[in-house]
C-alpha cells in the first residue's frame, strides 16, 4: 500500500480498502491529488489552490500536483461549479 501511494500518489484500493477516499464510512483520508481528481469527477473548478507546508505557511514554488503532493501536508481551495456562470443570489 505504502509503494502504490509513493508510485501512483493516490490512496491505494486494496481488499481491505475497497472503496474510493471520499466513499468510506470513517474519517476521510485523501492526498491533493486524490482530492484534484474528485473535483474532476464532480464536475467543480478549481479557481484556486494553494498547498501549505508543515507550519500552514503556503508552498512557495510555482509547482506540478505531483511536488505538492510529495511535500505539501494540507491544501486549500477555492471551488465553484463549473456549469455555472451565476453567482447565488
Amino acid at each position: 500500500m505504502r509503494l502504490q501511494l509513493l508510485v501512483k500518489g493516490q490512496m491505494p484500493r486494496t481488499d481491505n480498502l475497497p472503496a474510493t477516499w471520499y466513499d468510506t464510512p470513517n474519517i476521510h483520508f485523501c492526498t491533493i491529488k486524490d482530492f484534484v481528481q474528485l473535483c474532476d469527477e464532480i464536475n467543480v473548478k478549481m479557481e484556486r489552490a494553494v498547498a501549505l507546508d508543515l507550519y500552514g505557511r503556503p508552498l512557495r514554488l510555482n509547482a506540478p500536483w505531483w511536488f505538492w503532493n510529495m511535500f505539501g501536508e494540507q491544501g486549500v481551495f477555492l471551488l465553484t461549479r463549473r456549469d455555472s456562470d451565476k453567482r447565488p443570489e
